[in-house]
């Protein structure tokens, strides 16, 4: 007898924004999930204005995944609303018939797709299980995984970052999550001593267990001709010293001052940091990698920040230090 293919739902895993940091936790388990399974069906649900379809290229194959999307915008249709949905995901729970919940789950993509999934994983960008982006964006962040538990799929809390949490609030709906889920995985060991602090006590909970992060799965594909500014010189005896500076962190968060309660100044920090690396040795170069290509002049662009940190570098040091200019997926950066 044929086996029926795998359908998989994948929450906070977009392949739709400028962080390529998220992009390569998509790609990232795109790719397990389709080694597992080659023939799975697979649904990323996400945020999104519309819907569509990803093509997913895993070992040389190319895998179509459909892009299931809900808004909060006023003028989104009522079956991708997110209260519509969590309406329709609430209307099933309580449902005793099994074709009025059929049709229930009919009336929106996203509720017919969390009905018929075997497996629903939940990554949030690696590092939205906090509220260090804010309360609104941490609630916001788990009403999807509500929507699954609501219609009594078992949630896997896929590797990621758990905490801190500044809010009350956010703990408590952090806990909430955590103690209902099936699985809960931490890509670091502080992840996994600060979910089993939520945890505790509980009856039924899962223990939190620690798992290297997805990212290290990614397939490294190098561009044809990498646009980087001046450019290296490839008979250099030693090879340049990478580094990534954090647009985001440089401005200070999105309030621009210090929104992740750092313990020192970053854009010092980085700045420092690079003219440090540079001194150390007279033949050194240095290569500024950016991972986020937001638009120019916003908080989340790496290559403004980097610029910037060039820029500042004192005369003599500023001539062996070079940038990656042009915009590259997660991939090829």
């Amino acid at each position: 007898m044929l086996r029926r293919a795998v359908r998989v739902c994948l929450l906070g895993a977009s392949p739709r924004t400028g962080n390529q940091g998220v992009s390569a936790l998509n790609a990232s388990l795109l790719k397990l999930v389709f080694e597992a399974r080659p023939d799975a069906e697979v649904t990323l649900l996400i945020s999104h204005r519309s819907p569509g379809m990803h093509a997913a290229r895993v070992a040389g194959r190319e895998h179509m995944v459909r892009l299931v999307n809900c808004r909060l915008s006023p003028r989104a249709r009522p079956r991708e609303h997110l209260l519509a949905i969590v309406a329709l995901c609430l209307a099933y729970r309580l449902t005793p018939s099994a074709a009025a919940r059929g049709r229930i789950a009919a009336l929106s993509p996203w509720v017919r797709a969390l009905a018929e999934a075997d497996f629903v994983g939940d990554i949030r960008g690696g590092d939205s299980f906090s509220d260090i982006y804010g309360l609104g964006r941490f609630m916001l962040n788990a009403v999807p995984a509500l929507t699954a538990m609501l219609l009594g799929r078992k949630l896997v809390l896929l590797p990621q970052t758990y905490g801190p949490y500044g809010s009350p609030l956010a703990r408590a709906v952090a806990a909430f999550t955590l103690r209902r889920a099936a699985r809960v995985l931490s890509r670091d060991r502080e992840g996994v001593a600060a979910a089993e602090r939520l945890v505790r006590g509980r009856r039924g909970a899962p223990r939190p267990e620690f798992c290297p992060d997805v990212a290290f799965a990614l397939e490294a594909r190098p561009p044809p001709s990498p646009v980087i500014r001046p450019p290296l010189d490839p008979a250099a005896a030693a090879p340049p010293v990478g580094l990534n500076v954090n647009g985001l962190m440089y401005r200070g968060g999105y309030t621009r001052g210090n929104m992740f309660r750092l313990k020192c100044d970053y854009a010092e920090y980085a700045r420092r940091l690079a003219a440090r690396i540079l001194a150390s040795r007279p033949e050194t170069r240095l290569l500024l990698v950016p991972h986020t290509f937001g638009p120019p002049g916003g908080l989340n662009s790496d290559p403004d920040a980097c610029r910037e940190v060039i820029a500042a570098l004192p005369a003599g040091l500023k001539e062996r230090a070079s940038l990656v200019a042009a915009g590259y997926d997660q991939h090829e950066i």
